[in-house]
């Protein structure tokens, strides 16, 4: 008996030291990736205040966008790192607790807020060409991206203050810390298609919309040069100069157009895939807490703050003034910035 006991405890140290090599591992890697968010923000931001040429209003909010990730990866990553490493026991206190999940919540609704906001303000730049610079100023801008922080609090704020004043209910353990309304099925399941279906649905018709005006403004082109050809054979000439000058113009404006479509896609491409398995588990959760493998949830809500990540690098993959400026910050200043586009 006394060897059979030695034995099973010599099993259970083992699985003990296994799975905390195996958190120990997942930590580095996650500390590696909340490096990454921090430093990829700070230099997004950096350059669009070094930068004069960066200051327009599309990269406003991007620059709103590299706020909301920086603050996830500097308060939501950060903190539920060392929750994690403590077994997923919380030392920090109710209000802390409180305030930890507001700032994360807030974080990422503005996100996806802004995805939108970006996409319906490439559309404006398609629709409206020349007149889009007109008509969307930084004051216009400023007030879009307030409206995102408001509206992200309105969504799951006043809840995550008052649920458990409000209902009488405390369903969290003292040692945790979680949103009160985690089993209501009614309200996460609401906000999830608020927070994440329509905003889907709304960035799907949205890019749709862009491509069907980039198709247009290929088509208008090809046009143009077809009537171009006639009148210059026609008795009603139009000056060769001014005609290269228009297409040179067309052929630019369509260029650049395009440009931000697939930067955009992408952008969108990245929020879907980093979003939906987070979202979908989280509404299977409300339902059947007893039907997802905690440490899966676990790893999809990582990957939902991956995003924070990786949105600096989609930044310098879509435009070349913010990869020289990333360059110029990494090496310390001692790289000259080249003049770029």
């Amino acid at each position: 008996m006394a060897e059979n006991t030695t034995s099973s405890a010599d099993v259970e140290d083992e699985d003990f030291v296994a799975s905390d090599g195996l958190l120990i591992f997942a930590g580095f890697i996650i500390i590696f990736m909340i490096l990454q968010a921090i430093i990829g923000n700070t230099l997004t931001i950096l350059s669009y205040i070094r930068d004069k040429h960066l200051r327009t209003t599309y990269n406003l909010y991007l620059i709103n966008l590299a706020i909301a990730d920086l603050t996830i990866a500097a308060v939501s990553m950060t903190v539920y790192l060392t929750y994690t490493l403590r077994k997923n026991t919380w030392v920090y206190g109710y209000h802390v607790c409180k305030v930890y999940l507001v700032l994360d919540f807030l974080a990422c609704t503005v996100t996806v807020i802004l995805m939108n906001v970006i996409s319906y303000d490439r559309l404006m730049l398609l629709k409206q060409g020349a007149a889009y610079y007109v008509e969307q100023n930084f004051k216009k801008a400023i007030f879009k991206m307030c409206a995102s922080w408001v509206i992200g609090f309105l969504l799951y704020g006043p809840a995550i203050i008052g649920w458990d004043h409000w209902t009488g209910e405390d369903v969290v353990e003292p040692d945790d810390c979680d949103v009160q309304f985690v089993n209501n099925t009614a309200y996460t399941t609401t906000t999830a298609v608020v927070e994440f279906f329509l905003p889907l649905t709304s960035l799907g018709v949205l890019n749709i919309l862009v491509i069907i005006e980039i198709r247009k403004l290929r088509h208008n082109k090809v046009h143009t040069i077809q009537i171009a050809s006639v009148q210059s054979h026609g008795s009603e000439t139009i000056p060769n100069g001014i005609l290269a000058k228009n297409e040179k113009a067309k052929q630019k404006s369509t260029k650049k157009a395009t440009k931000a479509a697939r930067s955009l896609a992408i952008l969108v491409f990245a929020f879907f895939l980093t979003w939906a398995p987070y979202t979908i588990l989280t509404v299977v959760i409300s339902f059947c807490e007893d039907c997802v493998i905690i440490p899966v949830y676990e790893a999809f809500t990582w990957i939902l703050w991956f995003k924070s990540a990786l949105n600096p690098f989609l930044y310098a993959f879509g435009s070349a003034r913010f990869r020289e400026n990333f360059l110029y910050f990494l090496c310390c200043g001692k790289r000259q910035l080249r003049q770029v586009k």
